[in-house]
C-alpha cells in the first residue's frame, strides 16, 4: 500500500463523502460493527474501536501478538481478526482481550461471516470454520488464484477477490468457486461488498466497480477516481464507509469527489513522484478520453534536499496545483511532477527527458488521456523545462504554455513543432523580459506563430494571473497534435 488510508462516511449515494477522524497506526483494511461500535483493522496499530461513529478512536489489541492486521469481522457476538503472518485471532469481549490463533502462520486478508459458518481468505487460499473460528477446513475448489484478497456475500451466493485474477463466486457454501470478471480491467481485488443485487469491488489502481447479475459484467463506477486504491467498502444501514489511500474516495451522482484533498500523491521510483487530478467534469470528454495537461513547477517547489524525504505539497503550492485543490470541476487530466532536488527539468546531469517521458507513457497506460490533446505548461524553471520537452520530445504535445520562462543556449528551437502561447511580466528581475522576448523570435524564425503576452508592470511571478485566465484554458482545449 502506498501512502496512508483514511476513514471516510457517507450516505448511500448520491451523496457526499466527509473525512472523519483517523485511527493511528497505519493503513486501514478492514471495517465492521457489533452493536454500537465500530472496529477497524490496521496495518501497524492492531485493532481501533469507535463508539461514535468514527469521530475518535481507542486501541483495541490486547493479546495480539501482531498488530498487522488486515480483517475484522464480527461473527454473532465474536470478532474476529484476520493478521498478516498470525492467523485468525477471536475475541468474545468487544475486544477487550484476543485469544490463541486459529489458522496460526498464515496472510489472512480476508474474512466473512456467512450464516453459521465463518470463511478466512489467505495466500493458500480459503478456509472454513463452523466452530466459531476454532478449526479451518480448506475450500478452495474451483480458485485457479489462491491469493484470496477480498471476501462479501450475497443470499445463496459467496464472492471472493483475488490478487491479479479477479473475482470468484460459489453458490454452495464454498464447495466449489466460479470465474465471474468479464470486463474487469483491474484484476487484483482489494475489498468487496454487496448492496441490493449489487456486488461492488475497491481494486488495486481501478477505484471501485460493479457487477450486475443483469449484465454478468462488471463496469467502472469511477469517474474522478481513476488509478486509486479502495481497500475497504462496508455497508452500515444507510452509510458506507471506505478506507482509501489519501482520503481520496468521495461518491455523489456525478462520480467520485474528494473533501478538501482533490489531488492524489503518487510516487513512483521509475520516474517521478507527482500529483495527479482527475476530471469529474465531462466537458472536454472525446470517446472517453481527456485532455491531459503536465504542469511543471519552479525552483521553490524542488524535491526537498538530496536523498531527503519527498514533499509533494511544496507542488501543491503554486501555479495550477494550487487552483484545482479548490476546483473539482477542472475537465481535463493534470499530472504535476515534482524535480528531484538534484537537477532541474532541463538540466543534463540527470536524463529528464527519458524520466519524463516514461512518466508520460504510465499515465497514458493508466487513465483515459487522448493522446492528441497533450499540453505542457509551467512558470519560471517549469516554463523553462516547458521548451526543454517540446524541443526534446516534439510528438508528444499539442501545445505549450511557458510562463516567466527562457530559452537556453545551443537549444534547438526549430524541433518545436507546438502551438506555443508565452506569457512574462514586463519588470522581471529574475528572468529578464528580453530572454523571454528573444526564444520567441527564435521561434518565429523557424516559422511557427507563437503568441506572447506581456503583462505591464508585473515582476517574476506572472503565473497567478495567467492560471486564472479561462481563455488560456479554452486555447489549451482547442489545440490538436498535428
Amino acid at each position: 500500500m502506498i501512502g496512508w488510508c483514511f476513514l471516510l462516511i457517507t450516505c448511500r449515494a448520491p451523496a457526499q463523502w466527509q473525512e472523519m477522524g483517523s485511527p493511528g497506526g497505519g493503513g486501514i483494511y478492514g471495517l465492521c460493527t457489533l452493536g454500537d461500535t465500530v472496529f477497524a483493522a490496521s496495518t501497524s496499530g492492531g485493532v481501533y474501536a469507535s463508539t461514535d461513529r468514527g469521530a475518535h478512536w481507542i486501541t483495541s489489541s490486547t493479546g495480539l501478538t501482531t498488530t498487522n492486521v488486515r480483517a475484522i469481522v464480527a461473527h454473532r457476538s465474536l470478532l474476529l481478526a484476520g493478521t498478516l503472518g498470525g492467523g485468525v485471532f477471536v475475541s468474545s469481549d468487544r475486544g477487550a482481550l484476543w485469544g490463541p490463533p486459529g489458522l496460526e502462520g498464515r496472510f489472512v486478508q480476508a474474512l466473512l461471516s456467512y450464516g453459521d459458518l465463518v470463511f478466512a481468505g489467505t495466500e493458500q487460499g480459503i478456509f472454513r470454520s463452523s466452530d466459531r473460528g476454532a478449526s479451518w477446513s480448506p475450500a478452495s475448489s474451483g480458485l485457479t488464484n489462491l491469493t484470496v484478497t477480498a471476501l462479501a456475500a450475497s443470499p445463496g451466493r459467496i464472492i471472493a477477490g483475488t490478487y491479479g485474477d479477479g473475482v470468484f463466486a460459489s453458490n454452495d457454501l464454498g464447495a466449489h468457486w466460479q470465474w465471474i470478471s468479464s470486463g474487469l480491467y483491474y484484476p487484483t481485488i482489494l475489498s468487496l461488498t454487496v448492496e441490493g443485487s449489487t456486488v461492488y469491488a475497491g481494486t488495486m489502481g481501478g477505484g471501485v466497480v460493479g457487477f450486475s447479475d443483469t449484465t454478468g459484467r462488471w463496469t467502472s463506477l469511477s469517474l474522478g477516481l481513476q488509478g486509486s486504491n479502495v481497500n475497504t467498502l462496508l455497508g452500515m444501514g444507510n452509510q458506507l464507509l471506505a478506507g482509501t489511500n489519501s482520503g481520496v474516495v468521495h461518491s455523489s451522482a456525478a462520480g467520485w469527489t474528494p473533501p478538501n484533498i482533490i489531488q492524489q500523491e503518487f510516487r513512483d521510483p521509475d520516474s517521478y513522484n507527482y500529483l495527479l487530478f482527475m476530471p469529474r467534469s465531462r466537458v472536454e470528454e472525446r470517446n472517453g478520453k481527456y485532455p491531459l495537461i503536465l504542469f511543471l513547477h519552479g525552483i521553490d517547489a524542488l524535491d526537498g534536499t538530496v536523498g531527503g524525504p519527498s514533499d509533494l505539497k511544496k507542488v501543491r503550492k503554486e501555479g495550477l496545483p494550487k487552483i484545482l485543490d479548490s476546483n473539482n470541476t477542472f475537465p481535463a487530466i493534470v499530472v504535476s511532477p515534482q524535480c528531484p532536488a538534484e537537477t532541474e527539468w532541463y538540466y543534463e546531469n540527470v536524463d529528464n527527458n527519458r524520466l519524463m517521458n516514461r512518466l508520460l507513457d504510465s499515465v497514458i497506460q493508466r487513465y483515459p488521456v487522448d493522446t492528441t490533446r497533450i499540453i505542457i505548461t509551467g512558470l519560471s524553471m517549469g516554463g523553462i523545462g516547458s521548451y526543454y520537452f517540446a524541443i526534446h520530445s516534439p510528438r508528444r504535445f499539442a501545445a505549450i504554455a511557458p510562463i516567466a520562462a527562457r530559452g537556453d543556449e545551443g537549444w534547438d528551437v526549430c524541433a518545436i513543432k507546438d502551438s506555443v502561447w508565452a506569457f512574462h511580466g514586463e519588470k522581471d528581475a529574475t528572468v529578464p523580459l528580453w530572454k523571454g522576448q528573444a526564444i520567441i523570435d527564435s521561434l518565429k524564425a523557424c516559422g511557427l506563430e507563437p503568441r506572447f503576452t506581456v503583462y505591464p508592470n508585473v515582476g517574476h511571478n506572472s503565473w497567478t494571473i495567467t492560471y486564472a485566465r479561462p481563455d488560456l484554458y479554452e486555447w489549451m482545449f482547442q489545440q490538436r497534435k498535428q
